[in-house]
């Protein structure tokens, strides 16, 4: 089978019907348009043009030829126009992954700003539990995953810290809970309110008071940080929640005589992916916003 080159030559000289254009369109000399066809035309065993001096002539296979080659040039063009488009940023693609309450609090913004500047890339946004987002970085299901943890639970991903995280028990203002240092023990003494188990603030807290040898049993389980924080307004109980959250909401923090684990607001992709264009153009705006602040 012959080359793309030759058919190339072949096609252009067909759309022109003439091979000093052709040429001149594939920054080429006549001459090499011209031997690329007698090449093609030798090895299918097949006069393509009739020549008549200057000029040229599609035979009747020829035109059959050009046909079948027509949708395919137009393919690769396509092809070829759509690279540009992504390369531009003109379009694409994103698949971000991220809990409900970091979408909400920490990277809003940045997605205001991500569809402001680039109104053409697609994005998909995936709600998850953190634990739950990084098994699908690790599968390739998103380009981006946002996870509230710490650095060492993900050794195996790449991870970039955005942002630390106070987290810390908190109940409503006027909650009849003492207002001082409280031990875990005595924290237990209370209603607790409480993300579900496969979440990685719910792990956390489990971790924290069984190492203190106490089983932690809320009284109401949810999914979400915002009915979290409502339900605790109305006093159902104490919560554990972001630092800044809990002061945006007006609820008292609680202090605890026990040093709570530290996490942060990570960025997860796969080593053993690539990132995409529109995944780096991503990761730059969220540079810009929690190390150069300037969204």
């Amino acid at each position: 089978m012959q080359n793309l080159e030759s058919y190339h030559s072949f096609y252009m000289a067909a759309r022109f019907e003439n091979f000093t254009r052709a040429a001149e369109e594939l920054f080429v000399t006549q001459s090499s348009v011209s031997q690329s066809v007698k090449k093609l035309e030798t090895s299918l065993g097949i006069e393509l043009f009739l020549r008549r001096g200057k000029r040229v002539q599609l035979t009747e296979e020829g035109r059959l030829l050009y046909k079948e080659l027509e949708q395919v040039f137009k393919t690769l063009e396509d092809a070829q126009r759509l690279m540009m488009e992504y390369k531009s940023a003109e379009k694409g693609s994103l698949v971000l992954g991220a809990s409900d309450t970091i979408c909400r609090h920490y990277l809003i913004s940045v997605l205001k700003s991500y569809k402001e500047k680039y109104p053409q890339i697609h994005i998909n946004i995936t709600n998850q539990p953190s634990p739950m987002i990084a098994e699908m970085v690790r599968a390739g299901q998103v380009d981006l995953g946002f996870v509230n943890a710490q650095a060492s639970d993900y050794s195996d991903l790449t991870t970039l810290g955005l942002l630390e995280l106070d987290e810390q028990f908190f109940c409503a203002e006027h909650s009849p809970i003492p207002n001082k240092k409280l031990s875990l023990i005595e924290i237990l003494d209370y209603p607790m309110v409480s993300l579900k188990q496969q979440t990685s603030t719910r792990q956390l807290l489990d971790d924290l008071f069984r190492k203190e040898r106490l089983k932690f049993q809320p009284e109401v389980e949810v999914i979400s940080i915002d009915l979290l924080i409502d339900l605790v307004k109305i006093g159902f109980g104490i919560g554990f929640s972001h630092g800044p959250l809990i002061k945006k909401e007006g609820l008292r923090p609680i202090e605890v005589g026990q040093k709570l684990p530290r996490r942060k607001l990570l960025l997860l992709t796969n080593p053993k992916i690539s990132p995409s264009k529109a995944g780096g153009l991503f990761l730059e705006l969220c540079h810009k916003h929690f190390f150069e602040n300037t969204i």
